[in-house]
């Protein structure tokens, strides 16, 4: 297997390798993937984030608070068309915004699709982000790899831990392709 930048280091070093993808935590068939690697949350949305799904994904999101006290990041996967939450949904999930309470200091956003829909996607985001004040750093992207260049300077800055920014392209790619219909990962 290629070993890429500070995975194969360590791997020479003959210390415990970084994992080259991320470990899925849940899925809702069709709706949501949300995995993790590193200290970093990956949650691909395919579907509408419905009550169920959003109470989901905030239990999930307060776990690795505990795992990672330092904090983390989350990149969020949005893929062409998929609708917005519900108004008491998008509610709900205000609380990861919050860096107090959810240890999110990054969110990655990366909207697959363009127009009227992205606008509205980002709006909801904008609406969630400014609840959530000014502790956390946020930004949309067009692609996996615009995220793994902008993310790994950011996140060092906010947790102390250096990502390696091609291994970081290739966990994200590898999520991005299991998608949201199957339980392999």
């Amino acid at each position: 297997m290629w070993l890429h930048g500070i995975a194969r280091k360590i791997a020479i070093a003959g210390m415990s390798p970084i994992p080259q993808r991320a470990q899925t935590r849940d899925l809702d068939p069709g709706r949501f993937r949300f995995s993790v690697w590193q200290n970093v949350s990956i949650t691909l949305w395919s579907g509408q984030a419905n009550m169920d799904a959003g109470q989901r994904i905030l239990k999930l999101s307060r776990e690795p608070r505990e795992e990672f006290p330092q904090g983390r990041s989350q990149v969020m996967i949005v893929c062409d068309g998929t609708p917005a939450p519900d108004d008491a949904t998008t509610e709900l999930l205000r609380e990861i915004y919050d860096p107090k309470r959810s240890g999110i200091v990054c969110i990655a956003a990366v909207l697959e699709g363009g127009g009227f829909w992205a606008s509205g996607i980002r709006a909801r985001m904008t609406n969630m982000r400014i609840a959530g004040g000014s502790a956390m750093s946020m930004r949309v992207q067009n692609t996996l790899e615009e995220v793994a260049t902008w993310l790994p300077e950011e996140h060092a800055k906010r947790t102390g831990v250096q990502l390696d920014p091609e291994l970081l392209s290739s966990v994200l790619n590898a999520s991005r392709a299991l998608g949201t219909h199957d339980a392999q990962g």
